[in-house]
């Protein structure tokens, strides 16, 4: 069994090298300090993040990154020390939350997807390569990502849970989850702390001191809970009923509550008898096409498999802020758990993964 980490983030050295000639000042830069680290500036940006945010140094990259990590040999060789064969190389999300010029963004887009697609291509089996979009412009995003399917040989979507203000729902955006389900790839929603996010004052305030401890724990879960909400009662899960889902992030423990509540809504009772919409099938009835991504460490993984099975749930260790650069192990903490079967210990390190991209193992 391919044992496959579905979330990592990277900057390619060459990452916006190839974008448009007119629009080069721009674009995010990669500034290098004197002891080897870095971090992004990207002004188009800045003057979209919350308020909240605005007062952490660095916003677009506030840990300190290793250059190495960017080196796909050097993710190569990480690889093996984590015991994972593949990973899954996720766009730096600060830098791509939906809200600065169209034409920016496609051009940006454009030129790092460009250069995650060399990567895969030099790294036959290692990587799998996300394309991130404009969607800014759902047409021009759509184009994007059908070229980065068809051209370049990427194998999915990341977007924001949110689309400049506005939820997954909207409708301007059904053209491009019609692409996505034609192309057979999923689309991978990732909360950005650099957009809005739900509580977004109350998680941030103690930031001088508690880092990003409340926004992880807390944040991530919330974004991912009324994204899928939004998908589902919004109508999109029922017209695109083979297009698939992955919330990165936001760990499985946020799911029983959600579908309890979600289901309160869809019987109807109370207030909630007078929808305008809703959904065709039961919340949980969905869990077919909808994965997670988990903690290995979450007390809850054995009961949320012997609730709702286990072709639900995938591992991502965020790399490069765990696993090799931190205290956790994702593989082998999977493994050495005693409450999980050998069946679903693989299908969370691998087999849902290779479903969930439609791959081979």
């Amino acid at each position: 069994m391919r044992y496959i980490d579905c979330d990592s983030h990277i900057v390619p050295v060459d990452a916006f090298d190839s974008g448009a000639p007119e629009l080069r000042d721009q674009r995010p830069q990669v500034i290098t300090n004197q002891d080897g680290s870095s971090y992004m500036l990207y002004p188009a940006r800045q003057k979209g993040v919350p308020d909240y945010a605005r007062n952490i140094r660095h916003i677009f990259s506030p840990r300190r990154r290793d250059p190495r990590v960017n080196d796909p040999a050097e993710r190569v060789a990480d690889l093996t020390k984590m015991l994972f064969q593949t990973q899954v190389l996720v766009p730096s999300n600060g830098l791509f939350y939906h809200d600065v010029d169209p034409k920016l963004a496609a051009s940006v887009c454009r030129s790092h997807n460009n250069a995650i697609a060399r990567i895969v291509k030099s790294y036959p089996g290692k990587f799998i390569g996300l394309t991130t979009v404009p969607l800014e412009d759902p047409v021009v995003a759509t184009e994007e990502l059908a070229r980065s399917v068809t051209e370049l040989g990427l194998s999915g979507p990341v977007i924001a849970p949110t689309v400049n203000g506005k939820d997954l729902d909207d409708e301007p955006l059904f053209p491009f989850y019609a692409k996505a389900q034609e192309l057979n790839v999923p689309i991978i929603v990732h909360p950005v702390n650099t957009g809005p996010m739900p509580g977004g004052w109350s998680l941030t305030r103690h930031y001088a001191i508690r880092g990003y401890g409340f926004w992880s724990a807390m944040g991530h879960p919330m974004a991912n809970s009324l994204a899928l909400a939004n998908l589902m009662f919004g109508g999109v899960l029922d017209a695109f009923p083979r297009l698939r889902f992955c919330f990165l992030e936001g760990g499985g423990t946020q799911v029983p509550h959600l579908l309890d509540g979600l289901s309160v809504i869809h019987e109807g009772e109370g207030d909630y008898s007078g929808l305008k919409t809703k959904p065709q099938r039961r919340p949980a009835d969905y869990l077919d096409r909808l994965y997670f991504s988990v903690r290995p460490d979450e007390t809850l993984l054995q009961h949320l498999i012997e609730h709702y099975g286990a072709q639900s749930w995938v591992v991502g260790s965020d790399y490069p802020h765990a696993d090799v650069t931190g205290n956790r192990s994702t593989v082998p903490a999977i493994q050495a758990r005693e409450d999980l079967s050998t069946d679903a210990k693989e299908a969370i390190l691998g087999k849902n993964a290779l479903r969930l991209f439609g791959l081979a193992a």
